[in-house]
Parts: C-alpha cells; structure tokens; sequence
C-alpha cells in the first residue's frame, strides 16, 4: 500500500487547528494519509499545555482515519495515544505528556550532539586552510589526537549540556532559541579550542614535552599575536559563516564526501535521511544557515520514505528545497497539491 506522509503542520491544518488556504484548496483527503510517531511526539509536546488541541490531533489516529508510521528514533506507543486521548483533564496525564517531553528533548540532545561533533571534525580540516597545521607528521599527529581526544572525552557532555540548556528553554517557551544560543556557544568554544591546541603543539607545551615557565610564555605570545583567532573568536551568532567563503566550498565537498561514505550502508540512516542530514550541513556551511531544533523531528519523518510507494508532504518552504534534493517522487506531489509557492 501508498501513503502520503503528513507533517505536523498538515496535521493542524487538516484537524482545524490552523486551517491553511493551500491544504483546504488541495485534493489531499483524496489520498491514503499517514503520519508517524515523530510527528505526534512534536505535537503533544507543543500542545502540552491544551488538551482540547491534543485531542483534535490525536483523533484521526485513534479512529483510524489516518495510518500511523512507527519511527524507530522516535517511538510513541498506542498506550501513550489512547491516554492522552480518553484523559479527562491535562492533570490526569501530565505525566505521561512530561515523558513524552522528556523523550523529545532527549532525541533533540542526541541529534545536536550529532551534528557538532560532524560539524566540528570539519571545521578542524578547514581551519588547516587558515594556517593552523603542520608540515611536520609528529606535530601535525598530536594536532589530530588532541581534537580527537576533545571530542571523546567530552561525548556525554554535549548531550547532557543540550538537555539542560533544552530543558530550560521548553519551561521557558522559547526552546528554539535555547537550542539556537546552545549549539552557537558550544561551536564557538569548541573552534577556539582546536586554535588553542594548535598553540600549544606549535610551542611545545604539551604534558609530555614541556611544563615551564618558558614555554608558557611562548604559548601566550603565540596566541596573544594570533590575529585570525581574534576574528573568528568574535563570531559568535554564526561561527560557521566564517568559513563560508568560496575558497572553502572544494574542502567542505570533499569532507561531506567523507561524512556520506561513512554513513552509507549504517543500518540506523536511510539513504533519504542521509541526503537530508548532508544537505543541511551543506548549506550550515555554505549558506550561513543556522541548525534549526526542528530539523530534527524532520529528520526523524524521512524515515517513513523507506516504505515502498510512499511519500512525505509538507509546507515548509525549506523543507521543501531539501525535499528536492532527497526524493523526486515526494517533492512532485508537493507541487501537484499546491504546496509548493
């Protein structure tokens, strides 16, 4: 059987909730619809606080109108549903909505932590680009190892940092910029760290070849004349724009290249959600795009794509644009229902 995969905002519009124009216009309801469990895990964590909202999104699932798609980063059980749905008042399952909160913020963490660590390994190639790399093979080997080890080290920390930093931002209301402000800060601390450990190689002041007073005094000379550090430091909103510049879009294609190949054939990724996640590090570093937190359940919803015959539709102008470059077949009936401006 064919779906035609929903997201969450066709969901709201075709419950009512935010009736839009083009969907209302469009021959949708013609067709055999879908959503998954990572859509209704974004809807039950926006709509935590309206239960006649919750139940208005759950009730075409519940009366079977609409197929629900398990996705396996995301799962959502009939249990969770059926409670949410029969409650009577938003107290009688708050805990169940807290731990669907829980578990999206959670998924959220993991996928921010994803895509730092993906995107911090290349802007370690690029900055070797500015200057910060060695000739020499030992130098340029501790140069990796301290990155390397940087990264494994602090692995269970960058999730922990976005829960926390994420937490905040969802009692807040303002969770997409708390993850926008998350990501930034942590990226810009980690370039200054891989300008800071190109320092200490360059002047000799690792544990295992020097402690001095003199080596420290190079080590601040080093970086207190470092010009290009100051200038990349200051870049905080977007620390990826920096490297932008034309002069670094062959090193950014050939390290996704790099990132594709290594996630070709992972029984965890699909080829349309690999497409999906390169395609949106591409424009990170090409375009100056920001990592949106709602990328991620978009992510998650490509996932439906590997049953055969089926289709994902959205509104999302970029969503769409990287519809386009993932899957044909979904991206043409966008344009056939009017989706597409």
């Amino acid at each position: 059987m064919s779906y035609v995969v929903i997201d969450t905002n066709i969901l709201y519009s075709l419950v009512q909730i935010s009736p839009n124009p083009k969907v209302d216009a469009s021959s949708i309801l013609s067709y055999q619809l879908a959503t998954t469990t990572a859509t209704l895990i974004e809807t039950i964590s926006k709509f935590r606080g309206d239960l006649h909202s919750l139940k208005a999104c759950l009730r075409p699932i519940v009366n079977e109108e609409y197929t629900l798609l398990s996705v396996g980063h995301a799962p959502l059980s009939n249990e969770i549903i059926k409670a949410i749905f029969n409650a009577g008042s938003l107290s009688d399952v708050q805990d169940v909505i807290d731990q669907v909160v829980s578990l999206k913020i959670s998924r959220e963490a993991e996928f921010l932590r994803f895509v730092l660590i993906t995107v911090i390994v290349g802007v370690a190639e690029f900055l070797k680009e500015e200057g910060y790399k060695f000739e020499d093979q030992d130098l340029s080997l501790k140069q990796t190892l301290l990155t390397r080890a940087m990264l494994e080290r602090n692995f269970e920390f960058f999730e922990k940092y976005f829960q926390q930093e994420l937490r905040k931002g969802y009692s807040e209301n303002n969770e997409q910029a708390a993850a926008l402000d998350a990501f930034a800060v942590r990226l810009s601390s980690l370039i200054d760290v891989i300008i800071f450990n190109f320092h200490m190689v360059k002047t000799g002041l690792l544990p295992c070849d020097s402690n001095s007073e003199e080596g420290a005094e190079r080590l601040k000379n080093s970086i207190s004349s470092d010009a290009k550090r100051k200038k990349i430091a200051n870049i905080t909103e977007n620390p990826l724009s920096y490297f932008s510049k034309k002069k670094y879009h062959e090193v950014v294609d050939s390290y996704l290249g790099q990132v594709r190949n290594e996630l070709t054939g992972n029984e965890n990724m699909t080829s349309e959600a690999m497409e999906y996640l390169v395609s949106k590090i591409t424009t990170m570093y090409k375009q100056k795009a920001k990592f949106q937190k709602n990328d991620v359940f978009d992510f998650f919803m490509l996932f439906s794509l590997h049953i055969p015959n089926a289709r994902l539709v959205t509104l999302d102008r970029k969503f769409l644009s990287l519809l386009k470059s993932t899957d044909d077949k979904s991206y043409a009936l966008c344009e056939t229902l009017g989706f597409v401006s």
